[in-house]
C-alpha cells in the first residue's frame, strides 16, 4: 500500500520582488504547522516529502516538519515542482523509490490541485493548506495509474 499526501502550500504575502519569493503570512505559517499535528495525530507520517523549492513552499515544509514533531524528515527540494503542472508533478511521484511507503508532495496550484482532482475523479480546488490522502493499492509507485485507491480524504482549508 502507497500513501500519497498532496499539499498547497499555505497562505502567503501577495506581492514581493518575484513570485518565487513570496514568502508566508503568520497565518500560512500557523495553517501548516497544523498540517503536521493533523498528519501526526493520524499517523500519517511520512518517509519522504518532495518541495517545491520557492519560498513559501520551502516555509510550508519548515512549518509541517515542525508540526510533525519529525527534525530529520527527509526533504527533496525540487525546483522543477515550482508551480508545476500535474503531469510533472505525477512523474516525480511515479519515479519515487518504492522503499518510500508513503509521500508528501508540497506544491502549488493550478497543478496540486489538478493532481488531487485527478485522483480523487471529481474537482478538488485546493485552497491554501489544503490537502489530499490517496491510499493506493500497489508496491510500487510507477503503477500507481493501474490501481485502485482504497481511500480518499480531502480537506480544504478557506482563504
Amino acid at each position: 500500500m502507497k500513501k500519497l499526501i498532496l499539499l498547497r502550500h499555505g497562505k502567503a504575502e501577495e506581492f514581493a520582488a518575484t513570485d518565487f519569493e513570496r514568502a508566508l503570512k503568520e497565518r500560512g505559517s500557523a495553517q501548516s504547522k497544523q498540517r503536521g499535528a493533523w498528519l501526526k495525530q493520524k499517523q500519517f507520517i511520512p518517509d519522504l516529502i518532495l518541495s517545491s523549492d520557492a519560498l513559501r513552499t520551502r516555509e510550508t515544509t519548515h512549518q509541517v516538519i515542525e508540526g510533525l514533531e519529525l527534525p530529520d524528515a527527509p526533504v527533496q527540494w525540487q525546483h522543477a515542482l515550482y508551480n508545476a503542472t500535474s503531469s510533472t508533478i505525477l512523474s516525480h511521484i511515479l519515479t519515487t523509490d518504492d522503499t518510500i511507503q508513503t509521500l508528501l508532495v508540497i506544491g502549488h496550484n493550478n497543478g496540486i490541485s489538478e493532481l488531487a482532482s485527478f485522483f480523487h475523479s471529481d474537482y478538488v480546488g485546493l485552497k491554501t493548506s489544503g490537502f489530499a490522502v490517496f491510499d493506493f493499492a500497489t508496491k510500487h509507485w510507477s503503477e500507481l495509474l493501474n490501481v485502485s485507491i482504497k481511500h480518499k480524504y480531502v480537506q480544504q482549508e478557506s482563504e
